[in-house]
């Protein structure tokens, strides 16, 4: 068998083979250059490396390209969609797309909102209709209270139930004007003062003693200042504190303990706590629909309603057999 190795000499490599032969007796030994073969494979390894990345650049481009082809459309039907304002009247997505597909999107997203704007109407409809069949009983109360005042021959014990009626009037205007306020939706005439909170606690928790016997008494107010103030509309702030503090002194025959800070009003009662599912419903992310809290309390819908309207916080603490503690937090709040 013959031998054979590779050897470098100087910047040549050479193939060397050793046989050995009979006639005449010795050694053969053959030395080939083998060095151009060798740049060779070198060449061609860099040639066929430089053509992969070269495929796979273009391949990147064209998947590129192809995916900004595919996307095009539903970027602008994208941008359409979040151009459009709610309203009565609403632009309608334009039909003129290529593929059939986004035609059959954009026709079925006009059909919602033709339906959306249908019932926005019947929605404004009602709240119109709704002022009127609300505020006119309330007038003709009030209008026979006023009267029976003037009479003056009244007794002292009547007097003191029409004042429960005039106070439960009151109340009941002031509810309705705010229903139907949350129900139209901001306006751009709503009108922010500077409240005390001290002072408007204080009144509503002395209205509410008022007017329920049952909750006279039974309400602590604690406060870091005396006087402590926030910039926002009074009668949405006063429904708000009112359905709480209400609410509270509904589920508990034990105190109810209000806190008001500078930028939170705490509201603690001692009762059995709500269910759980309002808790969580609660604890979801703001601008979600409050639709749980319907299974549970409408005063509890009113507040929730009213913080997303004031884009006040509110959140529950805690809730179980040892009472419910919410808190308001306030980003609008100061002192003077």
């Amino acid at each position: 068998m013959p031998l054979s190795a590779e050897i470098a000499v100087g910047n040549k490599t050479l193939l060397i083979i050793i046989e050995k032969i009979d006639s005449p007796p010795g050694k053969l030994f053959l030395a080939r250059d083998f060095t151009i073969l060798e740049r060779r494979e070198v060449l061609v390894k860099i040639l066929l490396l430089s053509i992969a990345l070269i495929m796979l650049v273009v391949g990147f481009l064209v998947a590129k390209g192809s995916a900004k082809l595919l996307t095009r459309p539903l970027k602008r039907l994208s941008r359409d969609i979040q151009k459009i304002q709610p309203g009565i009247a609403m632009e309608r997505l334009t039909r003129d797309y290529r593929d059939s597909e986004f035609v059959e999107i954009a026709e079925s997203f006009n059909r919602f909102l033709c339906a959306l704007e249908s019932h926005i109407h019947r929605e404004k409809s009602f709240v119109k209709l709704a002022s009127h069949e609300l505020r006119t009983p309330l007038a003709i109360i009030s209008g026979a209270l006023e009267i029976l005042e003037q009479r003056r021959d009244v007794s002292q014990s009547d007097q003191k139930t029409l004042l429960r009626i005039r106070n439960a009037t009151r109340a009941m205007q002031e509810d309705t004007e705010m229903l139907l306020q949350l129900a139209r939706g901001k306006t751009a005439k709503e009108e922010f003062v500077a409240l005390d909170m001290v002072k408007l606690t204080a009144e509503i928790v002395a209205d509410l003693g008022s007017s329920n016997g049952n909750f006279k008494g039974r309400t602590e107010v604690i406060y870091d200042s005396a006087e402590l103030l926030v910039y926002s509309n009074a009668a949405l702030v006063r429904m708000l504190l009112r359905n709480l503090i209400k609410n509270a002194l509904m589920h508990t025959a034990a105190r109810v303990q209000i806190r008001l800070g500078r930028e939170s009003i705490h509201i603690n009662d001692f009762g059995s706590g709500l269910p759980q599912s309002v808790v969580s419903q609660f604890s979801q992310a703001p601008g979600k629909a409050p639709g749980g809290l319907q299974e549970s309390s409408f005063g509890l819908l009113i507040v929730q309603l009213i913080s997303e309207r004031l884009n006040w916080q509110l959140d529950i603490e805690h809730s179980g057999s040892s009472g419910t503690h919410f808190i308001i937090r306030m980003p609008a709040c100061g002192q003077d």
